[in-house]
């Protein structure tokens, strides 16, 4: 697997490509436009099956299956970065330190191209795997670590890939027979100040309670939260099912 970088951050200012096998990872930083030099990525030896990149905040995404001392498939958001140098006579290295984990089920037989990216809000950074146990994928909050959705399939996830048309922002999940895309929104919810679910009760435990006292302080105001989703798009046309673009032949036997 190769997976190209560009040069755009002040943390890690190199450009190149990270190169995996089933062993590791190696990083080959681009030093002109003939010349590559390798950095050795320090990756677990065995059982690497996919790596990603979001090239804006300088994050690789290492997929590991399952084994003997992990029972689990597991994704690991990876930070590169590049040490201070000690001695200016030596060049520059290049390494990754694990930011986050994040565990699917315990099945891996097919290779699965997973996703990391930038929140379409601009809320952090989104991570999507593909979980065979559940044929299904599952979406986390790359910053707290939370699965935000579990997106079902008719089989196992083989490709989840993000993109944009018109402004508007996708994910695209696919098995063997079926392409799934979703399209990402974002809702916002009003959480009831306790003045609020005081009132609904009776003016009486108004009065007597802290949180009509808060209110009136200006301490206790009502809340705002932000959720993003991603929802099954409508067909394109009548000959496509409702959560898919191809779903293999027709049948034409009558």
């Amino acid at each position: 697997m190769l997976r190209p970088m560009r040069a755009a951050s002040s943390s890690f200012p190199c450009g190149g490509l990270i190169a995996g096998s089933l062993e590791g990872a190696c990083f080959w930083e681009q030093v002109n436009e003939t010349t590559y030099r390798p950095h050795v990525l320090p990756l677990e030896t065995a059982g690497c099956t996919d790596i990603q990149v979001e090239t804006e905040s300088r994050h690789c995404l290492v997929t590991y299956r399952p084994g003997r001392s992990n029972p689990s498939l597991r994704c690991v958001l990876m930070a590169l970065n590049r040490p201070p140098q000690q001695d200016s006579s030596q060049l520059p290295t290049c390494s990754c330190s694990p930011v986050q984990t994040f565990s699917a089920g315990s099945s891996c037989k097919l290779l699965t191209k997973n996703a990391v990216f930038r929140r379409p809000d601009g809320g952090g950074t989104l991570i999507c795997a593909g979980d065979e146990a559940s044929n299904s994928t599952m979406v986390w909050d790359a910053g707290s670590g939370s699965l935000l959705q579990k997106l079902p399939a008719d089989l196992p996830v083989l490709d989840i890939s993000p993109f944009a048309v018109n402004g508007e922002h996708f994910l695209a999940s696919l098995t063997e027979k079926m392409l799934k895309l979703y399209s990402c929104v974002s809702i916002i919810i009003k959480t009831k100040s306790s003045i609020e679910r005081l009132s609904e009760r009776g003016l009486d435990s108004v009065e007597e309670s802290h949180g009509f006292r808060d209110a009136v302080e200006g301490q206790n105001t009502c809340s705002v939260i932000q959720k993003l989703l991603f929802l099954s798009t409508p067909p394109p046309s009548n000959n496509v099912q409702s959560d898919s673009l191809y779903s293999g032949p027709e049948n034409t036997n009558q």
